[in-house]
């Protein structure tokens, strides 16, 4: 736990950060084994963990250290990133090797947004796949995507609204055709789909 030290000041974050992080290792190690992963893709979600895990768990520490489930929570956003990049396809893990060598992307200007509603555009995302050329004739680089979620009354569930796979498989169209599709921000070394929800809703 988080405390204070021998003179009544706070502990120091980035010990109590590497402490968290040594303390959570055997539950990285049984995400590892039960995705059966390999050696080099273990050790890249480690290096990438090692550089941003103290100033995450910072940011963290932050905003819900008065929470009493604070240390749950944080072991449940550890577990499902490396869950996450378990399951993560070579194709996207090779985008987030780029993304990596040119961390500015953001900033050029070959970037050129636009934004839909599906829809009304495209009725849903399956007939959205068959638009992307339409989008290149555009010369759109970022595509915002909006509404995919009823997100009231009550909280809806990615995978149980039915929307992930379409989603995967437009995503999939995008890469393709130079697109990258994310859920939430748009992050991705090229072009870039996001998708729109509420700050209510599960995957916010």
């Amino acid at each position: 736990m988080i405390g204070s030290n021998e003179n009544g000041a706070p502990d120091d974050i980035a010990f109590n950060a590497d402490l968290t992080l040594q303390r959570l290792q055997p539950r990285l190690d049984e995400v590892w084994r039960a995705s059966q992963i390999d050696e080099h893709k273990r050790h890249e979600f480690e290096l990438r963990l090692n550089t941003h895990w103290r100033p995450l768990f910072k940011t963290l520490f932050q905003l819900y250290s008065s929470r009493y489930d604070f240390f749950f929570h944080v072991e449940q956003v550890l577990t499902a990133a490396a869950r996450a990049w378990a399951d993560r396809s070579e194709e996207l893990c090779e985008l987030d090797r780029h993304r990596i060598i040119e961390p500015d992307w953001v900033q050029s200007e070959k970037i050129v947004g636009g934004a839909l509603y599906v829809d009304l555009f495209s009725e849903n995302l399956s007939e959205l796949r068959k638009c992307v050329g339409y989008f290149q004739e555009l010369g759109l680089t970022y595509l915002h995507l909006m509404p995919l979620f009823a997100v009231r009354p009550g909280a809806v569930d990615f995978a149980k609204a039915g929307m992930r796979d379409p989603f995967r498989r437009a995503a999939r169209k995008h890469h393709r055709e130079g697109h990258s599709s994310w859920l939430g921000r748009a992050a991705s070394s090229r072009r870039t789909s996001a998708v729109h929800c509420g700050a209510d809703h599960r995957l916010a």
